[in-house]
């Protein structure tokens, strides 16, 4: 009877770790650079992304620019960029790293981040400051010293934020992409805005995954395991980064979302967040395309959380939180009271 009993309870141990198994997702399937495709070939509503422009393409563009600008100024190269981007979905999908490389060209000609940075627009969230930043940057004797003069702490808040924000990437650069290194250097600015705005740049710096020609990895360099050690309070951004350089690679947003799962239980919502945001990022023109991926994230918390990340990615890509609010009433009016508390939220933050 007594070994019968023992019996009994090994075999209830070893059933209830099997269906641990078959019902716990192996982080390793996260880890991978595209979900199991027999996993999820019953899938037939995938939401893809533009696919960005290729290497010889981003190189072609580039030079345009880069044209455009030494004969003409900025100015007109960068009303070039909002003409395109209207027509083209994959120089959209480009123009922020593109306009990386070229304000890294624009620190080089104009002579100074002043001279460069004040035909900045705000096109393409601004990656021609942030190019302009990482240059100046890279030819410092004395880093230190560079971030604190970089920005100017009269300017609106928004434009505040950029700048910060480009230092962000500019440490990156300078510091072999060491993420605890940038930090490290973010924390010496003068305000905690000033350090969170550059900490964001550290974090989008080490998820664009596009080189300076345009070329993408045959394997994703980062992975969600990026975040699990960082400090608590930059999990965050972190983990509202990495769907970028994981879209890099699938241009798949119901794949991202699936993806995202294997965040740490808390920080799952900032993934998903971000994978909002990059859907609105991606496909501007059409923010349809963000309500119908935040509709296929999961539970209403998810839902809510990919709509408030597409909601500010737009007030972002615009300059204003009134064209955002817009959408509250028209795209998003599902998800009206999450749209108009994002819309409000960074109105209170940004002044725009």
């Amino acid at each position: 009877m007594k070994w019968t009993v023992i019996i009994l309870i090994l075999f209830a141990l070893v059933l209830v770790s099997i269906l641990y198994v078959l019902t716990t997702p192996a982080i390793s399937t996260y880890k991978s650079q595209v979900p199991n495709q027999t996993q999820l070939s019953n899938q037939t509503n995938w939401t893809t992304a533009p696919r960005p422009l290729n290497s010889q393409q981003f190189t072609s563009e580039l030079t345009k620019l880069t044209n455009i600008m030494e004969q003409y100024g900025a100015t007109n190269a960068l009303v070039y960029v909002a003409d395109k981007i209207q027509t083209n979905s994959s120089f959209e999908r480009s123009c922020h790293p593109l306009l990386h490389q070229l304000g890294h060209v624009a620190y080089r000609f104009y002579g100074s981040v002043a001279a460069a940075i004040k035909y900045e627009t705000g096109i393409c969230y601004s990656g021609y400051t942030h190019g302009i930043l990482e240059e100046y940057l890279s030819t410092s004797n004395d880093i230190n010293q560079s971030l604190l003069s970089a920005c100017n702490d009269t300017a609106p808040i928004f434009t505040q934020g950029q700048c910060y924000h480009g230092l962000g990437h500019g440490a990156m650069l300078s510091d072999n992409e060491s993420i605890n290194q940038s930090l490290k250097l973010c924390r010496i600015l003068p305000s905690a805005f000033a350090t969170y705005s550059c900490s964001n740049g550290v974090f989008m710096q080490h998820f664009i995954i596009i080189d300076h020609l345009g070329d993408i990895p045959e394997v994703n360099p980062t992975n969600l395991s990026d975040c699990f050690n960082v400090n608590a309070s930059y999990k965050e951004e972190c983990y509202g980064y990495a769907p970028m350089a994981y879209l890099t690679m699938t241009n798949n947003y119901t794949w991202a979302l699936n993806w995202c799962h294997g965040a740490q239980t808390s920080y799952i919502v900032d993934c998903i967040k971000g994978v909002g945001g990059d859907a609105m990022q991606y496909d501007i023109n059409t923010p349809e395309v963000s309500l119908n991926v935040c509709q296929q994230a999961g539970n209403t918390t998810y839902q809510n959380a990919c709509v408030s990340g597409a909601v500010y990615m737009y007030a972002y890509f615009k300059a204003s939180s009134a064209d955002a609010e817009s959408l509250c009433q028209t795209v998003f009016v599902a998800y009206e009271n999450t749209c108009e508390a994002t819309a409000k939220s960074i109105n209170q933050t940004f002044s725009i």
